[in-house]
Order: structure tokens, then sequence, then C-alpha cells
């Protein structure tokens, strides 16, 4: 049978199935293989319930917009602005870039430093982390062009 299930239940179930996992006792605990399988059906169910907490913990933006993720490349050994990440909602790349040069006075195409490479990297990205284990938990972000 399918039932819907919204992820509170997934997670609640999947508790409940931990807390079974870990007190199932069989005669053959001896035997390494049962005690490892049990150990590793509990980190995946860990797992599991971290990546559906994660998912919850994410910004989704409407489906007409781009979001795009502007990484300071910390070109010439320093941050060039006041943020690790700029995430800018904008109907194209070209926008995206003209935005944050407008907001911040640089050009994507700039090199500080020859060796480094670029100060800045972009890339399209489906969602904006509200989670910093992505990025970092010092990272600086801001998001541009959000829509209420």
């Amino acid at each position: 049978m399918n039932y819907i299930m919204f992820d509170e239940e997934v997670v609640k179930n999947l508790e409940h199935i931990k807390s079974l996992i870990k007190d199932m006792k069989t005669r053959f605990d001896h035997v390494r293989g049962d005690v490892e399988t049990r150990e590793i059906l509990i980190e995946s169910i860990d797992r599991a319930i971290e990546i559906i907490k994660i998912k919850q913990d994410v910004i989704l933006i409407k489906e007409d917009k781009f979001i795009y993720e502007i990484s300071d490349c910390y070109s010439g050994g320093y941050l060039k602005t006041d943020y690790h990440y700029w995430y800018i909602i904008a109907d194209c790349q070209f926008d995206a870039e003209e935005i944050f040069e407008q907001k911040t006075g640089y050009n994507m195409d700039d090199e500080t430093c020859e060796c480094c490479g670029y100060d800045f990297w972009i890339r399209k990205v489906d969602e904006i982390p509200k989670n910093k284990k992505f990025l970092g938990e010092d990272a600086r972000i801001i998001v541009i062009g959000k829509e209420e």
C-alpha cells in the first residue's frame, strides 16, 4: 500500500525503528556480524533523519527565477567583500553578475593575483542553504532578490 507520509512522520518512525534495533538482542549477539549490522543500520537511520531535517531547513525560491551562488575565492589571500557567499536571485547569470557588480563595485572577471585566478566564482544552485553545515559555521552569507 502507498501511504502519504510527511517528513515529521518519517522521522518519528525512523526513531522508533532505531530504538527497536538498539534493543534487539539475539542468541547470536556473540557473532560480530550481527552487532556490526545493527550499528550500521542505526548509523544509516541517523543519517536519513539528518538529511530530512536539513531538507526542512532550506529556503525554496519560485520556479520562474534562478539562484546564483557567488563565492569569494580569496584571490590574493583575502576576502574581497563582507560576505563569503552571495546568493542572488535573478532571471539569468548575466543579471546576477550585474547585480553583484552594482552592489560591490567588483567585476566578476577581475584577478587580484595572477597565480590565484579569478576573485569570484559563480554557479547556479537549486536552493539557498539555511543550515551553515554546508558552508562552514563562520561563513557569512547575503541573499539578494529574495521574494517574500
